[in-house]
Order: structure tokens, then C-alpha cells, then sequence
């Protein structure tokens, strides 16, 4: 997964989660390398890679910005269990 931490209203920062909203999805990455049958395997079972993208301005991030961090931990582990399984 990805998680793109920037400056608030940094604008490469904006233009990079731009890219990355439409790059981390499963079509995408199949067509990085669509021979490859344990990728295709992988990501059966999963719409969207885990990617965040979050704008800080130093303070603590708010209750919102943690549970998304969890959510995003979450969604990690499960595609870390898909890529070990597909291993074994």
C-alpha cells in the first residue's frame, strides 16, 4: 500500500494523490504485467489497493485522519494475507 503524507495544499502533493487515486485499483497493476498469473491470483479478491493520501499542517491529526490510518493498516494486512496465500 501507499500512503502520501504532504504539506496542506501542496500542490505536487495534490497532483501525486491525483495520480495515485486513478494508478491503485487492480486493473491498473494487472496491466503493469498481465502475463503475471500469481498477481492475477493476488488481487482477485480485491477492488482497490490500499493507498492514503493525507495533508497535514503539523498539528495531531484529527480522530478522522486516525481511523482512515487503521482502516488503511487494515486493508494492508488483508492484501499481505492474499499475497502469502497465494505463495503457500
Amino acid at each position: 500500500g501507499v500512503i502520501a503524507i504532504g504539506p496542506f495544499g501542496c500542490m505536487p502533493n495534490r497532483i501525486s494523490e491525483a495520480i495515485l487515486n486513478e494508478a491503485m485499483n487492480r486493473e491498473a497493476k494487472l496491466a503493469t504485467d498481465p502475463e503475471n498469473e500469481q498477481l492475477r491470483t493476488t488481487l482477485a479478491n480485491i477492488e482497490d489497493l490500499p493507498f492514503l493520501a493525507i495533508e497535514s499542517d503539523g498539528s495531531p491529526f484529527p480522530q478522522l485522519i486516525n481511523a482512515k490510518l487503521e482502516t488503511f493498516c487494515l486493508r494492508a494486512e488483508r492484501l499481505h494475507q492474499e499475497m502469502l496465500a497465494v505463495r503457500s
